[in-house]
């Protein structure tokens, strides 16, 4: 009621109590924000109920559209899809029951890579190292102005 928080307590509380998945058991967590109405500095417990919640719509969004990206993907594809499973990378990937989630929308094993916030980065850093990958990297070249 009332409190705003920044980012890094959003982050914060979504890694700590977060899930993608209502869970039968609610947990709190105390955090610090600002009041709207005073102006000023309050400590409020969070529910786990409350971030569930607030993160519903986008967890549905991200459900969608792996939904859309299966029906588009080439039968020989998606049997090694169906075979090998789904990978999610990435720090959202390690909020709780995520790949439940996901598993459960698609019916498809769901795979969470080791250092999943790092995988980008890796396999960036794989593309640029590797001579025969680097037609797929690119420079970025300033635009001339005249």
């Amino acid at each position: 009621d009332n409190l705003v928080i920044g980012q890094k307590s959003a982050k914060l509380l979504k890694e700590k109590i977060g899930s993608a998945l209502p869970q039968e058991e609610e947990t709190t967590y105390r955090i610090v924000g600002l009041n709207v109405v005073s102006g000023l500095p309050m400590e409020m417990e969070i529910s786990s109920k409350i971030i569930y919640e607030s993160i519903k719509d986008t967890l549905d969004s991200i459900c969608s559209a792996v939904k859309r990206i299966l029906e588009k993907t080439p039968p020989e594809l998606a049997k090694d899809v169906v075979k090998s499973g789904i990978y999610i990378t990435g720090g959202s990937s390690q909020l709780k029951d995520f790949d439940k989630l996901i598993a459960d929308v698609t019916g498809i094993q769901v795979n969470t890579c080791e250092n999943p916030e790092e995988c980008v980065v890796r396999g960036l850093s794989s593309i640029i190292a590797e001579p025969g990958y680097h037609k797929l990297a690119y420079t970025m070249k300033p635009k001339s102005f005249k």
